[in-house]
Parts: C-alpha cells; sequence; structure tokens
C-alpha cells in the first residue's frame, strides 16, 4: 500500500505515461485465500489422569474441533503467513469406567477453546513458529463455580516435527490440582 501511495504521489510530478511505467513494475503478493475446514470429531482425548487421587479411571472428553482462517502468500506464491480461529463444539467431559457420569458443554459453561492463532512459514513453506491467544480450557463445574481455566497467550516453535512451547502467558495454569481433584470427584 505504501508503494501505491509513493507511486501515486510520484505520478503527480511526471505525468501520466511515467506513472503506468511505475505502475507496471509494482511486485504484487498474490491474494490471500480465506478457508474453512470441515469439523473433525475427537472422541476419548485424555484430560485428567484421575488416579492420583485413588480414583481408578481418567477423565476423558470428546469434542469437534473447527477452524476458519486465511492464508497469506508472498510474490510468488508461496505461503508466508496463515491467520485464523480454532474452536471446539458438542464437548463433553466423563468417566473413562462409567461414561453415563458426564457433563456436557452446554452444562460445562462452555468448556473448550477459543482461540486465535498465526503460523509463519520458511522460505519453504513449512511452519516456523506459531502464536495463540484465547481461552485454551475453560471448566466451571456445577456446585463448585469455575475450577479450570487456561487463558492468555502460547508461542510455540516447530522442533523436530514437534510444535514445543516456548512461552506461556496463561492467567491461571492447567490442570490445577484442586480443579483436577474436584472434577474427577464430581465424575466418580
Amino acid at each position: 500500500m505504501r508503494k501505491l501511495i509513493a507511486i501515486r504521489k510520484a505520478a503527480k510530478g511526471l505525468g501520466i505515461g511515467c506513472a503506468a511505467a511505475l505502475l507496471s513494475t509494482v511486485a504484487w503478493a498474490v491474494p490471500p485465500y480465506n478457508y474453512t475446514l470441515p469439523p473433525v470429531d475427537h472422541v476419548a482425548v485424555p484430560l485428567i489422569d484421575c488416579t492420583p487421587f485413588g480414583m481408578n479411571f481418567y477423565v476423558l472428553r470428546d469434542y469437534t474441533q473447527n477452524e476458519y482462517g486465511r492464508i497469506h502468500y508472498d510474490q510468488d506464491g508461496n505461503w508466508v503467513e496463515a491467520k485464523g480461529f480454532y474452536f471446539e463444539t458438542n464437548g463433553r467431559i466423563y468417566n473413562s469406567s462409567d461414561p453415563s457420569k458426564e457433563l456436557l458443554a452446554e452444562e460445562l459453561n462452555g468448556a473448550g477453546v477459543h482461540t486465535h492463532f498465526m503460523v509463519r512459514y520458511d522460505e519453504n513453506q513449512v511452519p516456523q513458529i506459531m502464536k495463540m491467544s484465547g481461552v485454551i480450557f475453560h471448566v466451571v463445574l456445577p456446585g463448585y463455580g469455575a475450577l479450570s481455566v487456561n487463558a492468555g497467550k502460547a508461542k510455540l516453535v516447530l522442533v523436530n516435527g514437534v510444535w514445543t512451547v516456548i512461552e506461556v502467558t496463561p492467567h491461571a495454569p492447567y490442570p490445577s490440582v484442586e480443579g483436577a481433584y474436584a472434577i474427577c470427584s464430581f465424575l466418580q
């Protein structure tokens, strides 16, 4: 945009013919691409190990993963950056030994993930760094209140093919021991 403004200013002093020549030399990036991924269901994802509290089960969770965003390219059409929003729906947490002992998303008062993200790519189009901000996980347990919240920002880098957290600024840690115990007790 700055180049275009500079060209317009130059055009006033140089005349229309020179301005057309200047415009033809500007290298434009490939326009961004908006995307929406199909929802993906996740089943029996481990959330909390209740065995340290003398209970012989795990708290598992089911949810549907949703994502949409925009991919930005350089002038050669290579991926430079992706920005988007990741969120979960249809969530529930439950006892691995007795799945009838459960809490659904509406009972958990919006449990799940609601996160903005940004991924930057290197010249080989390999993701290098990811930044996330938002609610990582939130549980409001009936009769207990808010137990486990992790909200804030995280910065990750790709190390040997694995996203590794290098910086996190949570408002509260997840899971807290008290919150994990309360959830385990509730689902026992």
